[in-house]
């Protein structure tokens, strides 16, 4: 896989600086509300539960897209820590 790289989008639609990393689409089961979230290295499918960590502690969230290459803001906090054990889930 490709390292993150940093893209300066000074005056770009966006604001600010992106970087180009590989996230899901992941649905929160607490409010069912879907966030894109960087994965990292970990090879993930639509379906799977996660633990997600964000800026308010780690969520359990369900994979709603395959993993796909994107820019997104360097500010977006929230990252796939693992899959979803059964102890998770219970």
């Amino acid at each position: 896989m490709i390292a993150s790289k940093n893209l300066d989008l000074e005056g770009a639609p966006f604001k600010g600086k992106k970087k180009l990393v590989d996230s899901v689409l992941v649905e929160f089961k607490t409010d069912f509300s879907k966030h894109r979230c960087k994965v990292g290295l970990l090879g993930l499918s639509p379906g799977e539960d996660v633990i997600v960590e964000t800026k308010r502690g780690p969520f359990i969230g369900r994979v709603r897209s395959h993993v796909e290459r994107s820019v997104i803001s360097e500010n977006l906090e929230a990252k796939v820590i693992r899959k979803a054990s059964e102890a998770d889930l219970d």
